[in-house]
């Protein structure tokens, strides 16, 4: 796993969420909403939380 409490790795890939979404570390690019789910899940458990973020993933401007 990433360095920074709000990153993950998965597949591959390293994210980061912002508070508001998750990003791809490198590219910066908002990763699919299933890939988004599972870091939710992965990040919950690394911190030792439930689960309460909703994941919407309509960031288009």
């Amino acid at each position: 796993m990433a360095n920074n409490k709000n990153q993950i790795k998965f597949n591959g890939s390293e994210y980061a969420w912002n508070g508001n979404f998750w990003y791809d570390t490198k590219t910066f690019m908002i990763p699919s909403t299933i890939i988004a789910e599972n870091l939710t899940r992965e990040l919950s458990k690394k911190l030792g939380v439930k689960p309460n973020i909703v994941i919407e993933n309509n960031h288009a401007q």
